[in-house]
């Protein structure tokens, strides 16, 4: 955008809303997980293991790799499930590293 005073400005999208008005239909999108099932994280180099294989299309769910740490202590971490989702049994397990 060129304003006659300035010259050249730089616009960016922050943030939208959207909503869904007078929809009849709706897309049933199918759980990505089943009973048993293994995530395998590995934050150091943003990679995603479902069941011991590589799955890129998992770290697409919006992680922010470069802002995630743990700080030393306790922390709590939360999964929340879908409201619709029937309740499940999680386990996570976190190893420490430096570098």
């Amino acid at each position: 955008m060129r304003d006659k005073t300035w010259g050249e400005s730089t616009m960016y999208l922050i943030a939208s809303t959207v909503k869904w008005q007078n929809v009849s239909w709706y897309t049933n999108i199918k759980n990505r997980f089943s009973n048993g099932d293994v995530l395998k994280i590995d934050v150091a180099n943003a990679k995603t293991y479902l069941n011991g294989s590589l799955d890129p299309t998992m770290h697409t769910i919006g992680n922010q790799w470069e802002q995630f740490e743990l700080p030393p202590g306790d922390t709590e971490i939360t999964i929340t499930p879908s409201s619709w989702a029937q309740p499940f049994a999680c386990e996570v397990e976190i190893r420490e590293a430096w570098l």
